[in-house]
């Protein structure tokens, strides 16, 4: 737990110098953990939550649009998440989430700021490799899928009305 501790309070320092913050105030304080604001010219600029039980700790960032970048890490400080919030508090842009043992990208979404993706890409674990592709219509409903196998070499593709079996070459 001490490494954790350590690993936050250098967070928090690296944070408020890069942002220019002025002014830092703990705004929770509890069994449940920490939470620290840092403001500038009396404008929120970043927030850094601590667990006190050692299950991680979250970073948000208000841009000058209202919008919100949101980290969220494991207490072995690797990232988990990062997801974007407009003014309105909707996910939008594009969110990344991480596999939880080895950090690896496990699959991101392009949202249109309507809480609904429009599309989403899933990969496999140390490869790399994509696993799945996702489309969604307006409504949020997935309309393609194509799923890939993990060597590569073959491709399922769930359509709107069709499925396809394709075979890839070697060489792909």
């Amino acid at each position: 737990m001490n490494n954790n501790i350590s690993f936050f309070i250098l967070t928090l320092l690296l944070l408020s110098f890069s942002y220019g913050c002025e002014k830092k105030q703990i705004i929770e304080v509890s069994d449940k953990g920490e939470v620290y604001l840092f403001s500038k010219n009396g404008k929120e600029k970043l927030k850094v939550s601590f667990k006190e039980n050692g299950n991680g700790f979250s970073i948000v960032t208000y841009q000058e649009n209202s919008e919100q970048v949101l980290h969220f890490f494991q207490e072995t400080g690797m990232l988990k998440s990062k997801i974007m919030l407009n003014s309105e508090k909707q996910i939008f842009g594009k969110d990344y989430f991480f596999y939880n043992k080895t950090g690896v990208l496990k699959s991101h979404f392009d949202f249109d700021g309507d809480r609904m993706p429009s599309s989403g890409t899933i990969y496999y674990d140390t490869t790399g490799r994509i696993k799945t592709l996702l489309f969604y219509n307006e409504n949020g409903v997935i309309t393609e899928k194509t799923e890939i196998s993990r060597d590569g070499e073959s491709m399922v593709s769930f359509g709107r009305d069709s499925i396809t079996h394709s075979i890839f070459p070697s060489s792909f």
